[in-house]
């Protein structure tokens, strides 16, 4: 079923249940309306049966023999019959212990008149509640014994006819009206799913246009629904993705030109070698250090792109954890590049701390932002390690310019653009970095500079 169209699915579904709930209706109808003519039956009959007992007990009392046997029937050797009380088919019979079957004038069978006198018999109780079944129909019978006679019973008994008649007539009337019913909801369903499988339709149309890139794509989003929140999410979708078409463009255009510049540099000092421009000696090594320098900038530059990459698809769970105090790392790492730049002062304040860490990342972490504070400190970078509301922060701090407003949000984008329309990839690693320690890194602009602030979870 699952290979199936949505709007098929829906409107199986649904008409199946339909059909479920009408049968299971259907099927239970016998069952509920049993248990209710059951005790109805069982009502009535001792009803009448407490006006028969009142009845022979007032005959009874009046000790008048002739008149007890003239009106009930009743004589020495006999099972007998009292007439049947015509309302709601009760009848009564009247059961006389030892004695032999006499012929009655009641519809009921020698087989069930000798199963009324076993149970008057061995009845222990003044009364008793019995049922017997012959076929289908069901016999409902109470068994009382007559005061001052312990071996004179009186038996009050209905057949079930009238209850399964009316069962059967309910039945049949809730079908007619089921039927309809049940046609009624499957032609809503088979609308409702035809409609739901029209708006999915649009949308995977949508989505087929959003992957060829037709941004200009119209959603319809206007609807209160789940349908209209997913509508909602693709367009948002839609829009990202053709923002970040368009930087991804921009930033490989840029890249292509930041590659091309020093390969046409190392290209025209190569062939200027070759044609023999460059005649001393001096010369020479003064081209041969260019192109030296040229083929590092363009090596640093696609090893930081290939980082990036690399950080991209790797699995947090792959990556190589491990328990190290962060404060050594950090002043060994910060130690190694202070010498680059004497006319800048480096501060170190950074406590002690295991923390769980990629010690490979966290190094190039903190080349990446010193890297980024060194070509703006005027005079200082202040690094700072502390713990704090049960996280570790490490801050970085240089006295140059101020970041924009408008672009301190998105530094730590790799398709966002620095000074001078370049795009540096320091910055977006770390980003990477931190997003694999489940840690945080932003920038703030503080009165005299810009701080650098990375939050690590403590183990706990």
């Amino acid at each position: 079923m699952k290979n199936r169209p949505l709007s098929v699915q829906i409107f199986m579904t649904f008409s199946l249940i339909l059909v479920i709930i009408f049968l299971t209706v259907y099927m239970s109808i016998p069952t509920i309306l049993g248990d209710f003519f059951e005790k109805d039956i069982y009502n009535n009959i001792e009803a009448a049966h407490r006006v028969r007992i009142k009845l022979i007990a007032d005959r009874i009392n009046t000790k008048n023999t002739a008149i007890i046997k003239s009106r009930f029937n009743l004589p020495d050797n006999a099972i007998s019959d009292v007439q049947p009380d015509e309302a709601r088919y009760v009848n009564h019979i009247l059961v006389k212990k030892d004695t032999d079957f006499a012929s009655i004038r009641q519809q009921v069978s020698s087989q069930i008149i000798d199963e009324f006198k076993n149970n008057a018999v061995s009845q222990k109780n003044v009364k008793e509640k019995y049922v017997y079944k012959d076929g289908d129909r069901l016999l409902y019978y109470i068994i009382t014994k007559l005061p001052r006679r312990d071996d004179v019973f009186l038996v009050s008994f209905q057949w079930n006819d009238y209850s399964i008649e009316l069962s059967r007539s309910l039945s049949s009337k809730l079908m007619l009206l089921l039927i309809p019913l049940i046609s009624f909801a499957i032609i809503i369903s088979l609308i409702f799913a035809r409609k739901l499988s029209s708006s999915l339709k649009k949308l995977e149309h949508s989505v087929e246009e959003i992957s060829n890139k037709n941004w200009e794509l119209d959603i319809e989003t206007d609807r209160g629904d789940e349908i209209g929140s997913l509508s909602r999410s693709i367009n948002n979708m839609k829009n990202q993705l053709k923002e970040h078409d368009e930087l991804q463009t921009s930033f490989l255009q840029t890249i292509s030109h930041d590659l091309k510049t020093p390969l046409m540099v190392i290209r025209s000092y190569n062939q200027g070698m070759k044609d023999g421009t460059f005649s001393d000696s001096q010369s020479m090594d003064e081209a041969q250090s260019i192109i030296e320098k040229e083929a590092l900038k363009m090596e640093a530059k696609v090893q930081r792109i290939l980082l990036l990459n690399r950080l991209d698809y790797l699995k947090l769970e792959s990556l190589d954890f491990e328990y190290k105090d962060i404060k050594p790392l950090i002043e060994e790492t910060v130690n190694r590049l202070v010498y680059s730049k004497k006319n800048i002062s480096f501060t170190i304040e950074v406590n002690s701390r295991i923390l769980r860490l990629i010690t490979e990342q966290v190094e190039i972490l903190v080349e990446n932002i010193l890297d980024n504070q060194m070509r703006y400190a005027e005079t200082s970078i202040i690094v700072k390690g502390y713990e704090e509301n049960d996280k570790y922060y490490l801050s970085f701090f240089n006295d140059g310019h101020l970041i924009p407003e408008k672009n301190i949000d998105g530094i730590f984008s790799k398709f966002v653009t620095g000074k001078e329309g370049k795009f540096g990839l320091g910055l977006p690693i770390c980003k990477k970095i931190m997003d694999n320690h489940s840690g945080m890194i932003k920038a703030v602009n503080r009165e005299n500079g810009v701080e650098f602030i990375t939050e690590f979870n403590i183990p706990k």
